[in-house]
């Protein structure tokens, strides 16, 4: 998990859930740190057994009532997303 900062804003990932499900690993941008964590145990513990989720689809039944969308994006956007930070950060 990373917390935002000047950057940008902060984000959480899973790890294992492709190896373990077929299913994609799920980003979460812009959810303060405590529920995002949350949120994507929910998520992994779904997609573990055996449901899948389908992007455009909303689901609020993971964590507290919140309302999730699922929205898919190409290995291009992703590191848009994630590289263009740490590309303009000063060393």
């Amino acid at each position: 998990m990373i917390p935002d900062d000047d950057e940008g804003p902060g984000f959480a990932f899973t790890v294992g859930v492709y190896l373990r499900t077929l299913q994609p690993e799920i980003l979460l941008m812009g959810v303060p740190m405590e529920p995002a964590h949350r949120i994507l145990n929910a998520i992994a513990e779904y997609l573990m057994e055996g449901e899948t989720i389908t992007p455009g689809q909303r689901y609020g039944n993971f964590v507290d009532g919140l309302e999730v969308l699922f929205h898919p994006f190409t290995a291009h956007s992703f590191m848009s997303i994630l590289a263009a930070p740490i590309g303009s950060t000063n060393r």
